[in-house]
């Protein structure tokens, strides 16, 4: 299955080749998380109040594959 870009049509991921349209949402949610975690203005606060050190990347890992989960149910509907 190829993911191609909204805008321009780029091809973005091609799942035979290892990556998932849940592997792709997953790691626009890690861009999401990281950037939120950045951010001075939200306090590096994520959802459910959880915050996320270096040493938990476990934990944001997780949450951006549960985000993703979220989305596919979405798409399914």
């Amino acid at each position: 299955m190829e993911v191609r870009t909204a805008d321009t049509g780029d091809l973005v991921a091609n799942a035979s080749q290892g990556m998932t349209i849940r592997d792709y949402f997953a790691c626009h949610a890690m861009t999401g998380l990281l950037a939120m975690q950045a951010s001075p203005h939200l306090g590096g606060a994520c959802r459910n109040g959880a915050y996320y050190d270096h040493g938990r990347a476990d934990l944001m890992a997780k949450e951006a594959y549960t985000i993703a989960d979220e989305m596919m149910k979405a798409r399914a509907e």
